[in-house]
């Protein structure tokens, strides 16, 4: 069924749906992302750089700590922000909240531990995925069309409600 085609059988709308959301999906797979990238050791940072050159995309920023990544992401306006969770000066989560409320963004945390306060904290902040060290290519390879996915449902899901609020 080409997409925007309106079927006029029972079940006709979902089908039309579907296919749209499968092409959304198939074209987010192949983006190429401006990423803004946070972790306070420098190999892991030349990591991203080499990993997200390599999927084809582009980090567009660097930040050793929180305020950093703040300020990358308000001078570059990225994509997506893949950022580490303990930081000096302001953490991973807290950074997200900020950009959360400044400029909405899907986020990948990474941890190098499995703390429960951590993972309960990232999921109060609507990260859309939490990775845990060391990271490979190809767990960057899975985890930011996932991230993406999520974080465009979320936003429709945020449409929807504000329409429903108003009507």
């Amino acid at each position: 069924v080409p997409t925007g085609t309106e079927l006029t059988q029972p079940g006709g709308v979902a089908l039309v749906f579907a296919t749209q959301s499968i092409q959304r999906r198939k074209s987010t797979m192949r983006q190429h992302l401006q990423i803004v990238v946070a972790d306070n050791e420098p190999e892991v940072l030349d990591f991203y750089h080499k990993a997200l050159t390599k999927l084809g995309h582009h980090v567009v920023g660097a930040a050793g700590d929180g305020e950093q990544l703040i300020n990358k992401c308000r001078a570059t306006h990225p994509d997506l922000v893949i950022t580490e969770i303990k930081m000096p000066k302001r953490d991973g989560i807290d950074a997200a909240a900020v950009l959360r409320d400044e400029m909405p963004l899907p986020v990948i945390l990474v941890s190098s531990c499995h703390e429960p306060e951590l993972i309960d904290r990232a999921l109060r902040g609507q990260v859309m995925n939490y990775l845990i060290k060391p990271i490979k290519q190809e767990n960057l390879e899975t985890a930011i069309p996932l991230a993406i996915r999520r974080f465009q449902e979320f936003q429709l899901l945020r449409r929807q409600l504000a329409d429903a609020r108003q009507a």
